[in-house]
C-alpha cells in the first residue's frame, strides 16, 4: 500500500508540473517572457509613418479647398487610389514633404510612404507648415543637449520650442533621431 501511495502522490506532482507548466507557457508567466511596463508600453506605441505624417500636417495646416489631386500621381508608390494620395501630393505641392532624390538632387519618383519619420524630419515639416520659423527671434537657448547648434535641424528646434510646440521634459533631450510617434504629432498639431 505504500509503494501504491508513493506512486499516487509522484503521478499528482508530475500532473501538477505538467500542467503549470503549460499554464504558465500559455499565459506568457514565465519569468522571461513577463512584460515589463515600458516593454508593454512600447507595443502600443504606433510610429508615424510618412504617408500618415503628410495627412496629419495637411489636415492640420491646409485648408481643404487648396488641395491637390493632380490626374498623374507624382510616386510611383502613391497611386491615384491610395487613400493617402490627396494629401501626399498636397504636402509636396506645399513644399512640405518631398520624394527621394540622387546625389544631384534629381527625383527619383518615390515618396516611401510606408517609411517612418524621424523626431527632427517631423518638427522640420511642422515648424514649415506653420510659418513659425519666420517668427524667430534671435538669443533663444535651447534646453536640449542632443541638438547641436551645427546641425540641419536646430533652427526648427528652437522655433519649435519657442512657439511652446515642444517642451523640455526635465531630461534636457529631444531625441532629434528617434521615431515620432503618432501621439506626438498630435500632440504637437493639436496645440495652436
Amino acid at each position: 500500500m505504500k509503494n501504491t501511495y508513493k506512486i499516487g502522490i509522484g503521478v499528482a506532482v508530475v500532473i501538477i508540473i505538467v500542467f503549470g507548466v503549460y499554464f504558465m507557457k500559455n499565459t506568457n508567466l514565465f519569468l522571461g517572457s513577463i512584460p515589463s511596463s515600458s516593454t508593454a508600453a512600447q507595443s502600443a506605441v504606433q510610429y508615424e509613418t510618412r504617408a500618415d505624417f503628410a495627412k496629419a500636417i495637411v489636415l492640420a495646416t491646409v485648408n481643404q479647398r487648396d488641395y491637390s489631386s493632380p490626374s498623374k500621381p507624382t510616386f510611383s508608390d502613391v497611386p491615384r487610389t491610395s487613400s493617402y494620395y490627396v494629401y501626399i501630393e498636397t504636402a509636396v505641392k506645399r513644399k512640405l514633404m518631398s520624394g527621394d532624390t540622387d546625389s544631384n538632387g534629381n527625383p527619383m519618383g518615390k515618396f516611401r510612404p510606408s517609411d517612418n519619420v524621424n523626431r527632427a524630419e517631423a518638427i522640420h515639416i511642422i515648424v514649415i507648415a506653420r510659418g513659425t520659423l519666420s517668427t524667430l527671434p534671435s538669443g533663444i537657448v535651447l534646453p536640449f543637449t542632443d541638438v547641436p547648434t551645427a546641425t540641419w535641424y536646430y533652427g526648427y528646434v528652437v522655433a519649435a520650442y519657442h512657439a511652446g510646440l515642444i517642451t523640455d521634459s526635465g531630461n534636457h533631450l529631444f531625441y532629434p533621431s528617434n521615431l515620432a510617434t503618432k501621439n506626438w504629432v498630435d500632440g504637437i498639431l493639436a496645440k495652436k
